[in-house]
Parts: structure tokens; C-alpha cells; sequence
């Protein structure tokens, strides 16, 4: 059967493989962990046609006039999926930013998932 943990991380990386998006959240106040760069890695070689966009979440708690913000940012940059985008979830900051790589996405999915209900 294996650990819950192996059946998670073998559900997750079946998904992924047949995903044409992802989004990478890592925590900008903490920096990248070891584990934010084996996913990384493990991405970049499995699965090379999906388009990932990082995405650092807690941006608020970082300060654009002390560099910290661009020090974050230089970090995730390092994972090889461009540049990353900065959110707070509990602010909002970022939504908008986040939103614009996902529209594509998106209105292909609305446009497919109507020609199914209404052929």
C-alpha cells in the first residue's frame, strides 16, 4: 500500500503530468526550502510542456523599500520558471497579477466545458 505520504505525492505527480498549468506557491517570508526545490526539479523534468508560475504568498509582510520583496523574488527566480508573482491571500495583494497567466487557461476550460453541456 505504501505511506500516505507516498500515495499523496504519486496521486499529485499523476495529476501534474496531465495538467497544462500549475501554480507553485512557496512562502516569501521563509524563502525557498529544500523541499520547494526538489518539486522544483522534479517539475522541470516531468513535466516540461506545463506551464508553472511561481507564486510567493505572505508578500505583504515584505518591504519593496528594503529589497526584501526583490530579495524574494531574486530566490524564487532560481527555481526556472520566470518570474515569480507576489500574493498575500489574506490581503488580496497580487490577485490580479495572478489571475492574468491563469485567463488563457480559463477560457479555454469555460469554452470546452460549454460545448459539452450545450453541443
Amino acid at each position: 500500500m505504501g505511506s500516505v505520504l507516498g500515495r499523496t505525492a504519486a496521486m499529485a505527480g499523476d495529476v501534474l503530468l496531465n495538467a497544462q498549468l500549475a501554480l507553485f506557491l512557496v512562502d516569501a517570508r521563509d524563502g525557498l526550502q529544500p523541499m520547494d526545490l526538489d518539486v522544483g526539479k522534479w517539475l522541470r523534468k516531468h513535466t516540461p510542456n506545463m506551464k508553472t508560475n511561481v507564486v510567493m504568498n505572505e508578500a505583504e509582510l515584505l518591504d519593496e523599500f528594503s529589497g526584501s520583496l526583490a530579495a524574494a523574488a531574486g530566490e524564487a527566480y532560481t527555481l526556472g520558471f520566470g518570474d515569480p508573482i507576489a500574493i498575500s491571500a489574506e490581503t488580496g495583494l497580487g490577485m490580479s497579477e495572478l489571475y492574468q497567466p491563469m485567463r488563457p487557461f480559463l477560457e479555454v476550460y469555460v469554452i470546452q466545458t460549454v460545448n459539452v453541456i450545450m453541443p
